[in-house]
């Protein structure tokens, strides 16, 4: 009996190291994404959602819901390794934030809540990393085209809709910038010249029904058929 109750006690003591040490760690973690999240906030500025902000606050709603916070777009379990992933969050303030959480997937699906990180902050915006933040197994979870899709329905909602330039296309879609101006000069990606009459230089922006369009033949397409079809598109540019 001696002898178990010497195992237990140190088979409780080992426990209690590991609990300390993971409370630790999640600590140190937890520290550092609020140094993170604090820097989202203050490059943010306003709510990536309503636009109000503590300096702006909308005086429709009550004292201190304009205060600004960080919202994990991945929930569940997954918002703690969400927390210091700029593309994995938005920034939004109270009111906004108990709407996502209050109205949950069926009004907020995550493929909307990317759309507004696509539209708001492209150099952020990371599908790939975010699907394989969510689930490593299934990297086609949520696809370009689901995220177009949000943003032109946002359009048809709103009636304005952000126009893109080839660099924002290029961070969204996770290309070099040359490769866009190579979709735009072969046709694949219709593009609107915005130049002034008599400009030297082509300024292009693309509308989101545009990228939808493209994102949906892209995923028709199989990788290397979609490879080669860039491939000609770079040999006719060169």
């Amino acid at each position: 009996m001696a002898g178990s109750s010497a195992i237990d006690q140190n088979t409780c003591e080992h426990r209690e190291i590991g609990v300390r040490r993971w409370t630790e760690k999640r600590r140190a973690r937890n520290d550092a994404a609020k140094i993170i999240r604090q820097a989202m906030v203050e490059k943010a500025a306003a709510c990536e959602l309503c636009g109000c902000s503590p300096l702006r606050p909308n005086r429709r709603l009550p004292i201190g819901m304009s205060q600004l916070c960080v919202h994990e777009i991945a929930n569940g379990p997954l918002r703690s390794r969400a927390q210091d992933k700029p593309y994995a969050t938005l920034v939004v303030c109270w009111a906004c934030n108990g709407e996502l959480n209050n109205k949950g997937q069926d009004h907020w699906p995550e493929s909307r809540q990317l759309a507004v990180l696509a539209m708001v902050r492209p150099d952020d915006f990371d599908l790939k990393s975010y699907n394989e933040l969510v689930n490593p197994r299934a990297p086609r979870r949520i696809t370009l085209f689901e995220v177009f899709e949000e943003m032109v329905e946002a359009k048809d909602r709103t009636g304005t809709a952000r126009l893109f330039t080839p660099d924002d296309v290029a961070h969204v879609m996770n290309v070099n910038r040359k490769t866009v101006r190579r979709w735009i000069d072969g046709k694949q990606l219709r593009a609107i010249d915005v130049a002034p009459p008599g400009a030297t230089k082509r300024h292009f922006r693309i509308e989101p029904a545009d990228l939808r369009a493209f994102a949906k033949c892209r995923e028709s397409m199989s990788e290397d058929d979609f490879e080669q079809l860039v491939g000609e598109v770079q040999e006719n540019w060169q």
